[in-house]
């Protein structure tokens, strides 16, 4: 099982953390992602390729966010993100969660290149991945005509500071 188990990152209201895995199943969802969500919340029960969140929003789960096809060896994860209901839609919460999710990744995992798939009639989820510094890369071998691919890198590791041997203390 591949459900988030360790402690939530947070920023304001928003944040990512452990599934209540019968809360998030019984939460209402719009049309569009009824299927896929619950569909994820499965294979990430199942899958050790899948690394599960849930975006809470004060209490309340309102969707989720995922690493998905996990290569750690390659280093490289795709990444999978949804809000349950529109209400909660362009209000910044998937660009505050996806955020969450960086920060965990360089935190937590030896991953360094994250990828996102979209739909190319999916603007929302674009300027979600632009705001969190993900780079329009091209059209996805599995769907070349309508999908759209993102990626992002971890930042470099910092080079360690250099002591001039002289006294900071200014």
């Amino acid at each position: 099982m591949t459900l988030h188990t360790g402690g939530s990152y947070r920023d304001g209201d928003v944040s990512i953390g452990p599934p209540d895995v019968p809360a998030v199943r019984s939460m209402p969802r719009s049309p569009d992602v009824a299927a896929t969500t619950l569909r994820w919340l499965e294979r990430a029960q199942q899958c050790a390729d899948v690394y599960y969140f849930a975006i809470i929003l004060g209490p309340k789960p309102i969707g989720d966010i995922l690493l998905h096809d996990i290569n750690a060896s390659d280093g490289v994860a795709l990444v999978a993100y949804h809000l349950f209901a529109e209400e909660h839609r362009g209000q910044g919460i998937g660009t505050k969660a996806l955020s969450l999710l960086q920060r965990h990744v360089v935190a937590a995992t030896v991953l360094r290149r994250l990828v996102i798939i979209t739909s190319d009639d999916n603007p929302a989820s674009q300027r979600i991945a632009q705001k969190c510094g993900f780079i329009y890369t091209g059209r996805p071998q599995e769907d070349p005509e309508h999908g759209l691919v993102f990626e992002w890198e971890t930042p470099a590791t910092a080079a360690p500071a250099r002591s001039s041997g002289a006294a900071s203390g200014k």
